[in-house]
């Protein structure tokens, strides 16, 4: 990703909570006002504050997602904690993306307050400027399913109910449940990243899909993963 805008442009549009950071200084770079808000920070103050700080007692995990992103131009991950001014430690998960500008290599970075009193908040259409989250989506998933005859109505149920269990999954970006013709239905995933796709094959879904295949399927589910060459969203 290569940017010609400021910083605090690129993540002015968005209401998550969102930073600009370089790396190569243990710096901020822009912050938005929802990322100044969950650590409790002034703008400027958290503009002072080395990144390190903010995750106090996390280097590895840190320097681990920051070498990720910069060799492969984006990630996510949950192993890190971001420390409020009152020493609070929030559990979040973060999408990092790099992009260049006028020479320096940056992360933006959208993070997902995973704590008790922000648990039922998920990302929204909307919240996040829409090139910047279409920019973080690089995998897909397509899932292809035939009901066994007298069964459709049953499988057309499940995923109708299957929704909550997929809120539970931050790095699943977006999840569609689609019904092609009276017996064939597909299931359409993004991800930000491989690990992303892994942890939703891994999930709550997966795992009850499989568990009511031999009942509901007339054949095996046809997983295809796939690349996302762009997307346009909400």
């Amino acid at each position: 990703m290569t940017s010609r805008e400021p910083p605090h442009e690129i993540i002015e549009r968005t209401g998550q909570p969102t930073f600009v950071l370089d790396p190569a200084k243990d710096r901020f770079v822009a912050a938005n006002e929802a990322a100044c808000a969950m650590l409790g920070y002034t703008r400027a103050n958290l503009l002072a504050t080395p990144v390190s700080s903010v995750h106090r007692g996390e280097l590895p995990q840190l320097r681990a997602a920051v070498a990720d992103v910069l060799r492969h131009g984006h990630t996510a991950t949950n192993t890190l904690t971001c420390r409020t001014i009152a020493g609070k430690c929030l559990p979040v998960a973060m999408s990092l993306a790099a992009f260049e500008l006028d020479g320096r290599v940056l992360v933006l970075g959208l993070v997902h307050d995973l704590s008790e009193h922000r648990a039922e908040e998920r990302l929204r259409p909307g919240s996040v400027a829409p090139g910047i989250l279409a920019h973080m989506l690089t995998k897909a998933l397509v899932v292809r399913l035939e009901a066994k005859p007298g069964k459709e109505a049953e499988l057309d149920a499940f995923l109708r109910d299957a929704l909550p269990l997929v809120q539970d999954e931050p790095q699943t970006v977006t999840w569609l449940a689609l019904r092609l013709s009276h017996s064939l239905f597909a299931i359409v995933d993004t991800f930000p990243d491989d690990q992303g796709r892994e942890a939703h094959l891994d999930g709550a879904v997966a795992s009850a899909l499989m568990a009511r295949a031999g009942e509901l399927l007339a054949a095996p589910p046809d997983l295809q993963p796939a690349d996302v060459l762009t997307a346009k969203l909400p």
